[in-house]
């Protein structure tokens, strides 16, 4: 598409729909939902062979708006009303189309053809827009989530298959 792609993750964006949407020119979320290529649970059971352990594993992964945007994962986070998005719908979509207005207003500067190279560029680096950005934040999440958790169980098959996928995606 030779049109400026923007994401916006309303709620939980996880798994495949994560990295699918990490190929947009930006990605915004909303100031209460996480994006991960993993949910918590998932990261638990994965590593600790335990469910039980997604918590610690949800706050090692740092899937909230503002460390994400911290990061450099997202572009740019949604103001919700107090309580929720869903406590003021109107408010929220008002948000919604501010935030979105302003990326694409950002966008409307590039040449189509400029946009679609940016796009395969970071697609190739599994980074997004901002490719050193975006490499420096997963690095430092990686680091993190290393430190936080601990030593994890022995690798299962299903933790390698994971790695590899991830590994694929992000080099």
């Amino acid at each position: 598409l030779k049109t400026p792609m923007v994401a916006i993750i309303l709620g939980e964006g996880g798994s495949g729909g994560a990295l699918g949407i990490a190929v947009c020119d930006r990605i915004l979320i909303m100031e209460n939902a996480y994006y991960s290529v993993i949910s918590p649970e998932g990261c638990a059971a994965i590593l600790f062979k335990d469910r039980a352990h997604a918590p610690k594993a949800a706050e090692a992964l740092r899937l909230d708006a503002p460390n994400l945007l911290k990061l450099g994962v997202v572009d740019g986070v949604v103001k919700e009303p107090l309580g929720g998005a869903q406590e003021d719908p109107a408010a929220t979509g008002s948000n919604i189309r501010k935030t979105l207005r302003e990326a694409l207003k950002e966008l409307a500067k590039s040449k189509p053809d400029k946009l679609v190279a940016d796009r395969y560029a970071s697609y190739d680096s599994g980074f997004g827009h901002d490719i050193e950005r975006r490499k420096t934040g997963f690095l430092q999440l990686d680091a993190l989530v290393q430190k936080k958790l601990g030593e994890p169980k022995p690798r299962s098959a299903k933790q390698e298959y994971l790695e590899n996928l991830l590994a694929r995606y992000l080099h």
